[in-house]
């Protein structure tokens, strides 16, 4: 692993570094670092990397970003132009995307975080936290225009174990819950979605409140429990507007087979 410092991976950002884009070397950053109004042109993918803070404000990438095997005390991304964002087999304290004038998708697969806060990014197609993730608090606030957006979009949330999710003023086609571990709470609020499902939500120790559900296609919209018990200790809905129709599945059903 080589140690960098400010302005050896200003060059990697921005492409200049010829070895780095062939070779792919691990790295660390010797310092927190904030980059303001790059132009980030290529894929990077960050493999078995250490970084103490990373901040990106006002940058437009071209290409994916990748933490893979990584680590990061603080990541956050303010007011970007984004394509993917992927975080696997990562460890991070905290990540924060705000403000983005778009992110193609947000996929984070086994990774431990202590806190992840979206706020306000209209233009998304899929965020996805998904399978084997430990993540003890999320908010995710303000995500999703119709009036600028037009991707078919998806929330999809699996995290292993969880203390607290938050959602509130998303905007999706689908919401897609799925297994989580025990005295979890989540709380979804000012939804317009047209599909939500509930996948192998069987912990009875745990909490899922939602308030004011809307779907986007009038009397169209779909609640799934999939071989997932409802339970009205567990489950807290109020205010569906308007009528969404539930359906229950004592077996697995492939999600996909759902979506009209």
């Amino acid at each position: 692993m080589r140690t960098l410092n400010y302005a050896q991976f200003k060059r990697i950002l921005t492409g200049i570094d010829l070895e780095y884009r062939i070779t792919g070397f691990s790295l660390s950053l010797d310092r927190k670092a904030k980059f303001t109004d790059l132009h980030i042109p290529y894929d990077l993918n960050f493999f078995e990397c250490q970084f103490q803070s990373l901040e990106f404000e006002n940058c437009r990438f071209s290409g994916n970003i990748t933490f893979d095997h990584s680590s990061c005390q603080s990541l956050e991304f303010n007011s970007c132009q984004l394509q993917n964002v992927v975080l696997k087999d990562a460890e991070l304290d905290t990540l924060k995307l705000s403000d983005s004038s778009e992110v193609r998708k947000l996929d984070v697969y086994n990774s431990l975080i202590n806190q992840v806060s979206l706020k306000s990014n209209p233009i998304f197609q899929e965020v996805a936290l998904g399978c084997k993730n430990k993540i003890r608090k999320c908010s995710i606030t303000d995500l999703g225009s119709p009036s600028v957006n037009s991707f078919q979009t998806t929330v999809y949330l699996c995290p292993e174990q969880f203390e607290s999710f938050v959602l509130n003023s998303i905007n999706t086609d689908v919401i897609h819950i799925g297994t989580f571990g025990n005295y979890s709470k989540l709380s979804l609020a000012n939804i317009q979605a047209d599909y939500v499902m509930f996948e192998n939500c069987n912990s009875d120790t745990s909490q899922i409140e939602i308030i004011d559900l809307k779907a986007n296609k009038f009397n169209q919209g779909e609640i799934h429990f999939i071989n997932t018990a409802f339970d009205s200790d567990v489950f807290k809905i109020n205010e569906l507007k308007p009528h969404f129709k539930t359906q229950i599945h004592h077996t697995p059903v492939e999600v996909k087979t759902l979506l009209k």
